[in-house]
């Protein structure tokens, strides 16, 4: 079995790699691409010559090489800020690349870490040029750690910087 792979989504104009395996006795066969792919989309196509010289061919099937995941970033608040509203806007930038969630996930946990249950989980929907932002609920006075999160098509998912903040709303104010 011969296995074609050119670059882009349809199989014509010259192969990227050109894959051989062997067919087991089910008629099953598998090969690896070697070098591997560069991020992209690609279409393959299967091809066996029988004993007669006549050539078979699979349909083309197209895929996608995603190996990085989005890189959001949470810029407001700014890490070490002393806010004096209680519902601050949480912003920053998502990435844009072709299967990068327009969905933005932006975790608020109570101290300076960015770890055990969040205290809340908001989602904001990101805009053209990549912009997002959320307005969180009602925090009391204290210290707080946001961090933004982004997934893609491929299951990747990317993490913001955890900003640590505080929240320090004067009474009567």
């Amino acid at each position: 079995i011969t296995v074609l792979l050119y670059s882009g989504t349809s199989a014509t104009g010259t192969p990227v790699q050109t894959l051989t395996a062997p067919r087991s006795i089910i008629g099953a066969f598998s090969s690896v691409a070697n070098p591997a792919l560069a991020n992209g989309s690609y279409t393959a196509r299967a091809e066996q010559v029988d004993t007669a010289g006549n050539l078979g061919q699979s349909a083309p099937t197209t895929f996608t090489v995603d190996t990085v995941a989005p890189v959001p970033t949470l810029t407001q608040p700014g890490a070490g800020a002393t806010l004096t509203t209680a519902t601050p806007a949480l912003s920053g930038v998502a990435g844009t690349a072709s299967g990068d969630s327009t969905t933005v996930t932006v975790r608020i946990f109570a101290g300076t870490a960015a770890t055990g249950a969040a205290l809340h989980t908001l989602t904001a929907t990101r805009q053209p040029g990549g912009v997002y932002s959320v307005t969180a609920p009602s925090l009391p006075n204290g210290t707080y750690t946001a961090r933004a999160s982004q997934s893609d098509a491929a299951g990747g998912t990317g993490n913001s910087t955890a900003n640590t903040f505080t929240v320090a709303v004067v009474a009567g104010g």
